[in-house]
C-alpha cells in the first residue's frame, strides 16, 4: 500500500452540515479540522493559480471518454453544469463524475489503473484494468470485507466509539463542492458505464494510507449501490462523496454507520466522534462523505 501523507482537501464538517460552516460543526476534534481547513485553502489556492493545461490533458487521456475542464468558479455555477450533465447522462447513457484536477489524485488514479509510469499512458492497460474490475466486482465480497473490517474494530473499547443514540445532527444534503464560494479546478467526466457504481472502477484512487485498494473500493461501491442506490459522485485526492436519492431509514442507519466506520474510520475517529452520531447524520443526509487522513 502506498504511504502518501495526504491532508484533507474538503473539510470534515461537510458530513455534519450541508453548508459546511465550520463554526456549526459538532465535532470532537475541532483543532484538527481547523488545521485541515487552512491546509485545504492553501492547496486549493495553489491549484487555482497554477497552469493546469498539462495535468488536464493527462486526465482527459486516461478518462478515455468526454471530459470537460472547469476552472475555478462559484459553487452555484458549477452546480448548474453538473445538473445539466446529469440530465444529459440519462438521455445519452453516461454517468457524470466530478473530479478535482489535482496532481496527487492523478498519480493515485494512474497507479491503480496499472500504469508503471504516470507520464506514459497505455490506454490498453487502462481499458483492461477497468474491464476486469467491473467484470469481477462482487457486492457480496464488498459486504464481507466490511464485516471483516468491522469485526476487527469491535474490541473492548468499541462501546466508547459507538456512543449513545442522538438526534441533533443536521445531515448533508449537497456535495461539498457546491457550497464553496469558489471551486478548485474541476473536471466533469461523462463515464460511459451501464450502472453508476462502475464509475469508481473507471477512476479507482485508493491503496494509500487507510484508503481501501481498488478491488475493495469497487466491491463496496457495488454493494452500497445495490442496497441503498448510492452513487460515487465526487472524488478528490483524499475524499469520496456518494449521493443517494433519500436518507436511510431509522432501522438502517446504525448498520450503515457501522459499515461506513469500517470503510473509513477517520470520519468517526477524526470526525463526528461516535458511530451513533454518524447514524443520526445518515438519517438526514442524501450525501455520504468519506475522508482518509
Amino acid at each position: 500500500m502506498t504511504n502518501f501523507n495526504f491532508k484533507a482537501n474538503f473539510t470534515l464538517c461537510a458530513i455534519l452540515v450541508a453548508s459546511t460552516t465550520l463554526q456549526s460543526c459538532k465535532n470532537s476534534n475541532n483543532t484538527q479540522i481547523l488545521t485541515d481547513e487552512l491546509i485545504k485553502k492553501e492547496i486549493m489556492k495553489n491549484d487555482s493559480e497554477k497552469d493546469n493545461t498539462e495535468l488536464v490533458a493527462k486526465f482527459k487521456e486516461i478518462a478515455d471518454c468526454k471530459c470537460t475542464y472547469y476552472p475555478p468558479t462559484s459553487g452555484s455555477e458549477f452546480l448548474r453544469h453538473y445538473n445539466n450533465a446529469i440530465a444529459r447522462g440519462k438521455k445519452e447513457g453516461f454517468v457524470p463524475l466530478l473530479i478535482y484536477a489535482n496532481d496527487i489524485l492523478y498519480t493515485a488514479i494512474s497507479s491503480e489503473l496499472g500504469l508503471e509510469d504516470e507520464n506514459k499512458i497505455d490506454i490498453q492497460t487502462i481499458r483492461s484494468t477497468r474491464k476486469k474490475l467491473i467484470a469481477e466486482a462482487s457486492a457480496e465480497e464488498g459486504k464481507k470485507w466490511l464485516q471483516k473490517e468491522l469485526k476487527d474494530l469491535k474490541d473492548d473499547s468499541y462501546n466508547e466509539v459507538l456512543g449513545e443514540p442522538v438526534n441533533d445532527q443536521q445531515g448533508m444534503k449537497e456535495l461539498s463542492i457546491f457550497s464553496q464560494e469558489k471551486t478548485p479546478p474541476m473536471l466533469i467526466v461523462e463515464v460511459p458505464v451501464k450502472e453508476p457504481w462502475q464509475v469508481i472502477a473507471w477512476f479507482p484512487f485508493g491503496n494509500w494510507n487507510a484508503c481501501p485498494e481498488k478491488k475493495e473500493l469497487v466491491n463496496v461501491c457495488k454493494y452500497w449501490y445495490e442496497k441503498y442506490g448510492a452513487v460515487p459522485s465526487l472524488i478528490t485526492y483524499d475524499t469520496l462523496e456518494m449521493t443517494v436519492s433519500k436518507p436511510v431509514s431509522n432501522n438502517q442507519s446504525l448498520e450503515l454507520a457501522e459499515e461506513q466506520y469500517a470503510f473509513c474510520t477517520d470520519i468517526v475517529s477524526q470526525g463526528v466522534g461516535y458511530v451513533n452520531t454518524l447514524a443520526d447524520c445518515l438519517r438526514k443526509s442524501t450525501v455520504w462523505y468519506f475522508w482518509w487522513d
